[in-house]
């Protein structure tokens, strides 16, 4: 059981000085933007497929075709 103990808590620390090496390489004002910005994304595309699958993908075109020409 110790040897597990301290094979997974080495492997724990590898994966953390790994992960520390990669981020190290942006941004922290990128690594927090970019999930909010992935959320955001996602919120349309929902919003898009809900209207798409309650009027139609026709319908739903002729709209917004029609709201950028006004």
């Amino acid at each position: 059981m110790d040897s597990y103990s301290s094979w997974l808590n080495s492997f724990l620390v590898r994966f953390r000085l790994s992960a520390n090496l990669f981020l190290s390489q942006f941004e922290p004002l990128a690594l927090f933007l970019a999930p909010l910005l992935t959320l955001f994304i996602a919120r349309l595309l929902h919003s898009l497929l809900s209207v798409i699958h309650e009027k139609g993908l026709k319908a739903t075109v002729l709209a917004l075709f029609m709201s950028s020409i006004k």
